[in-house]
């Protein structure tokens, strides 16, 4: 916005004295009329700071990612705050319930699109799919990480076919 429409530009002046008011949802508005999606991304971290309820600190992240452009230096950031918020719920909610499992798979989802790899790698673990972890791991070129999924992965391979094998042997003794 050019320093002539600004000056000139009601719902600017009354966006800025709803910043400095501290009534950032109002700012938020008047910065959305005014096609400022910095600043409206910039009020809705602001609103997002300022509560501690996870559920109103999604919602606020998630508005602020949506404001916030492809080429926005603060998407990054937006997407591991959300990432990080989703996963305190999921693991507050527990990886054996449904709405939690789907909060984590958020945030890993999240968190690769962030470029969080060893930490969407670590969530994809905490839900067991140790093949998207591995993949994860791989994207962000953790090598050691890689090898330390898919060998643990192995051996529970061997393990499930030496129960298999044990358990087939009983059976042919009781025959």
């Amino acid at each position: 916005m050019g320093i002539l429409r600004r000056i000139f530009s009601t719902d600017f002046r009354r966006a800025v004295a709803a910043e400095a008011e501290g009534d950032y949802l109002l700012a938020a508005q008047f910065y959305a009329l005014c096609e400022e999606k910095e600043k409206v991304v910039d009020m809705h971290l602001a609103l997002a700071r300022q509560t501690e309820d996870g559920d109103h600190k999604a919602r606020e992240l998630r508005l602020a990612l949506h404001f916030a452009g492809e080429d926005d230096r603060r998407r990054t950031m937006v997407l591991r705050l959300l990432a990080e918020v989703l996963l305190e719920q999921g693991r507050a909610r527990g990886v054996e319930t449904q709405a939690g499992r789907r909060r984590l798979e958020e945030a890993a989802a999240l968190l690769e699109q962030g470029e969080g790899w060893q930490q969407a790698g670590d969530c994809y673990l905490e839900l067991g799919r140790r093949e998207r972890a591995a993949e994860a791991y791989a994207r962000g070129g953790l090598v050691d990480r890689v090898e330390q999924v898919l060998g643990e992965e192995e051996r529970q391979r061997e393990r499930a076919m030496a129960e298999d094998r044990l358990f087939k042997d009983h059976e042919l003794e009781l025959r």
